[in-house]
């Protein structure tokens, strides 16, 4: 399989990223149908639209690079295993979130080549944000049509820790963390509970 080069196809998959999001707003002030999984997570007529697109955008873009795909179809793992590089795709991350319609839902891309993550996108539709890193790029947000602005994670400094944590997930084990934290640090522990892969995006840019 050709090595796909970053530089090559990260516009065009921030451009995808994008429109899925566009999809997704389509439906999310409407009335759309949820049904269940397997697993019993939801599912609605959002996730599978922006499923859809990206699929087609992606087999475009790079015909030779399998999708997987939170919604795709179950490919067993010694399919899987052969694949040097695949896009790893979650549509709509946050269904929940988004049935709640608290806007805290994204569309997240990425390039897997040899079980390392060589490009990534995540896309907040209400919120406009696109969030992307790339190997050898650095990280970036582009807010609007604005030019991309720089972003870096930050070192404990000291002073209060913030927790950045999951809204709807929020179980026994993260609490009992950061009740471990702040016992063992005396510090004070503040926590932010957040949809989706935006928790991921606030540790990026230093916000947690």
């Amino acid at each position: 399989m050709r090595r796909v080069k970053a530089a090559d196809v990260l516009n065009e998959v921030i451009r995808i990223t994008v429109a899925a999001g566009r999809e997704i707003l389509s439906v999310y002030e409407q009335s759309y149908q949820i049904e269940n999984k397997a697993d019993g997570s939801p599912v609605t007529t959002a996730d599978l639209r922006a499923h859809e697109l990206i699929v087609r955008e992606l087999s475009v873009l790079t015909p030779n690079i399998p999708v997987l795909s939170e919604e795709s179809s179950n490919i067993v793992a010694s399919e899987r295993l052969r694949w040097s590089a695949f896009w790893l795709v979650d549509p709509l991350d946050g269904t929940k979130e988004f049935i709640k319609r608290n806007g805290e839902f994204t569309v997240n891309i990425a390039l897997v080549e040899k079980h390392r993550p060589m490009i990534g996108v995540v896309h907040t539709p209400v919120g406009g944000s696109t969030y992307y890193a790339a190997t050898g790029q650095g990280a970036w947000r582009i807010e609007g049509h604005h030019a991309p602005t720089a972003i870096k994670s930050r070192s404990y400094d000291g002073g209060a820790a913030r927790m950045v944590a999951s809204r709807s997930h929020l179980g026994a084990a993260v609490i009992a963390f950061r009740d471990t934290l702040l016992a063992e640090s005396g510090l004070p522990v503040e926590s932010v509970n957040m949809g989706s892969s935006l928790k991921v995006c606030l540790v990026a840019e230093g916000e947690a």
